[in-house]
């Protein structure tokens, strides 16, 4: 019997989390352009870690943004003062961004463009994020299924809203 983790990928996030939602409900929102959007932020995904969680090298969890335009945005605190956005998105097809999991691709909003390499400390604790979240992956529910339904890939997101608008 296949674990839940291959059915989960071999399904996808939003397929699953729109059957246990309605399939008019999925078909209503595709129509439209917009996706579904929990109020909650979806920290099943970051499970153990929560706001002011350590990372190491300086880093700590900040923030979890509910899913809102096609990702929720983890906020990565750094002790001199430096903020990270990643954006946490479906993964379809190839990863992107600087981590990924099984589902998901970590995405680092800086207003760069790839060309220019990533503080290394950073690199290091997004792929730490990632480890975290394949966990979390396995013991995933349709309650938490809920919290990102509304999840999109990156290029998806920006055909939709365009690059300028995720920053």
């Amino acid at each position: 019997m296949p674990s839940r983790r291959v059915v989960l990928q071999a399904m996808g996030v939003g397929a699953i989390a729109s059957a246990s939602l309605g399939a008019s409900a999925a078909r209503a929102a595709a129509r439209s352009g917009r996706t579904w959007s929990s109020k909650e932020a979806p920290w099943w995904l970051l499970s153990p870690l929560s706001e002011g969680s350590p990372l190491g090298r300086g880093w700590q969890v900040g923030h979890l943004s509910p899913v809102q335009e096609g990702a929720t945005i983890l906020t990565l605190a750094h002790r001199d003062g430096r903020i990270a956005r990643v954006h946490i998105c479906a993964r379809q097809g190839r990863a992107r961004g600087l981590a990924h999991t099984g589902l998901f691709d970590l995405v680092l909003m800086d207003g760069r463009q790839g060309d220019q390499p990533t503080e290394e400390s950073l690199g290091r604790v997004l792929r730490q994020v990632a480890r975290v979240m394949r966990r979390a992956e396995l013991s995933v529910g349709e309650d938490a299924l809920r919290q990102v339904v509304g999840l999109r890939s990156h290029p998806d997101r920006v055909r939709m809203y365009g690059a300028e608008a995720l920053i």
